[in-house]
């Protein structure tokens, strides 16, 4: 949602409010009465828009500073200002933007378990067209599970005028990766 719409109202009266915002009013929530992982999964199904792409990419290489990605897998505690990985990654994908993916995750991995996303990547389109891409979000591990599950703010450019249209529109993705196969599957949606 545009920040600049926030707490301002339409024609109607009506207050605009992000996707995040709105599924959040539809259920009532007391501190004690936080709604579980399958519960918000299922709302934010009910929210996707229309699927843009589907990627299944394969993690090519980890540059770690300090403590290896394997040492925080085998259950050495994140330090306190958290550590970084660079995760390289290339594949496929399908979809309105079919083709190949390159690119790196500059993942920031926080103390309480959060991991921070800054992707930057290049779609390669199967007609030769170029997209830049820029992600930010957050991914939430699974208990006892080398399963990270993202959740994805996603910014394409081009000048291409065949996909242009990617500039103005605001795009989201579902993912998970999973460290034991080096396997990431996102599915992002346009609203």
């Amino acid at each position: 949602m545009n920040h600049y719409l926030a707490g301002r109202t339409n024609l109607q009266g009506e207050i605009y409010r992000s996707p995040c915002e709105a599924a959040a009013m539809t259920r009532s929530i007391t501190a004690t009465q936080l709604p579980t992982r399958e519960e918000m999964m299922a709302e934010v199904q009910e929210m996707r828009g229309e699927k843009i792409y589907e990627y299944d990419l394969n993690i090519t290489g980890v540059t770690d500073y300090g403590v290896t990605l394997d040492a925080i897998l085998s259950g050495e505690k994140v330090p306190l200002q958290g550590t970084r990985f660079d995760v390289a990654f290339e594949g496929g994908g399908k979809g309105r933007l079919p083709g190949k993916v390159r690119g790196v995750d500059y993942v920031l991995m926080r103390a309480d378990g959060r991991a921070d996303l800054d992707v930057r990547a290049t779609v390669e389109t199967e007609d030769g067209h170029r997209i830049a891409v820029h992600i930010d979000g957050v991914g939430t591990p699974r208990a006892n599970e080398p399963i990270i599950d993202l959740v994805e703010n996603v910014r394409l450019t081009t000048a291409a005028p065949k996909y242009d249209w990617v500039n103005s529109r605001q795009i989201w993705g579902l993912g998970t990766v999973n460290l034991a196969t080096g396997k990431i599957h996102v599915e992002a949606f346009m609203q």
